[in-house]
């Protein structure tokens, strides 16, 4: 359930990895008034609106990456996705490097759980118990309750011997919800009353019950309008480029008589590891993008400066970059067509 607004713009780069990124101070970052910022080049208070500008050209410039690149740039789920149907049953996703097949699924493991403020001055603790999860922490995620507004924890650890699954949070990743447009002056950091009080811990995982779908009308007169279908296993023949077979083995006798006129699949896909240079190439392109500096320190403004910059001689190829013509767009551009899957001539 959405309660407080739109759905938050997609990026592999979260703002505290942006804000890492940048060298910047986590704490003057989102907003809060630290005593130590002064001990910070990257010093100044951003407000909510930079860092939705931030979000919203990161989110951008993924977007326009993972267009040239023909997969995404992080695990993301396709579901019910139409391909026109063949005897073989085998088709070619529309994005490569599948990782498995079927659909993002969600569970609860504690809604509204309490965040201990009070234990470390620095620190949010999240500790729910008894937890006997066997699945990677990579799928526990934290969000502000009722959002789709994520909480990037600093470790997560379990302790068999107790069952509890303890999460750690620096404190300034968790403002409050209803303080996100921080004043100008800041919010104060020993003020609990700033800080987010409970978050929904959800683990986020792929569910293999359904993953291919061939689609046929009934051959009743009454029904003939509606489309229906067999549910199929999807095999992956070469999930680099996303070449697929769907299993044809048939739940009933009269399966095989079907005619058939299209197959679905779902999905999930991406880059399971967002490498270094994946990470600055994608800040380039984002960078690229925004038309005011960063503010807050001279590092900042350098890289945005370095990303913004368009020679004054220019060849055809970077006139022409769909990109932009700036060293940033210029560089990604490079980036994606070097990693761009060749599938056209693939085949199936």
């Amino acid at each position: 359930m959405q309660i407080y607004g739109e759905t938050t713009p997609r990026s592999a780069i979260s703002l505290t990895r942006y804000a890492q990124l940048i060298g910047y101070n986590e704490c003057a970052f989102f907003g809060v008034a630290y005593e130590g910022n002064v001990n910070f080049a990257c010093k100044k208070l951003w407000s909510k609106t930079e860092r939705d500008l931030v979000q919203y050209y990161l989110s951008e410039a993924q977007d326009e990456l993972e267009q040239v690149l023909q997969f995404p740039i992080q695990p993301t789920w396709f579901v019910d996705e139409k391909h026109n149907y063949n005897r073989k049953h085998m088709l070619m996703t529309d994005y490569g490097k599948v990782i498995a097949f079927g659909t993002k699924a969600t569970s609860v493991i504690s809604d509204n759980a309490v965040v201990d403020l009070a234990t470390d001055p620095d620190f949010g603790y999240i500790s729910i118990s008894p937890f006997a999860g066997l699945y990677p922490y990579s799928e526990i995620h934290i969000f502000y309750p009722d959002t789709d507004i994520e909480i990037i924890p600093s470790n997560i650890a379990y302790n068999s011997g107790t069952l509890t699954l303890t999460i750690t949070i620096p404190r300034c990743r968790l403002v409050a919800y209803s303080k996100m447009d921080n004043p100008d002056e800041g919010l104060i950091y020993s003020d609990n009353s700033n800080f987010q009080s409970t978050a929904d811990v959800h683990r986020i995982y792929n569910d293999t019950v359904s993953q291919g779908k061939l689609w046929y009308r009934s051959n009743v007169c009454t029904s003939f309008c509606t489309e229906t279908y067999d549910s199929v296993c999807a095999f992956g023949l070469n999930n680099e480029i996303g070449s697929v077979a769907l299993d044809t083995v048939c739940q009933n006798q009269l399966c095989c008589s079907k005619n058939y006129e299209s197959m679905s699949i779902n999905y999930e896909a991406g880059l399971q590891i967002l490498t270094k240079q994946a990470e600055m190439i994608l800040l380039r392109l984002a960078h690229s993008k925004m038309p005011d500096k960063p503010c807050g320190c001279d590092y900042a403004e350098t890289l945005w400066r370095r990303d913004r910059n368009v020679p004054q001689i220019l060849t055809r190829e970077r006139i022409e970059c769909p990109f932009g013509m700036s060293d940033g767009a210029w560089m990604a551009w490079k980036w994606a067509c070097g990693l761009e899957l060749k599938r056209a001539g693939a085949l199936i």
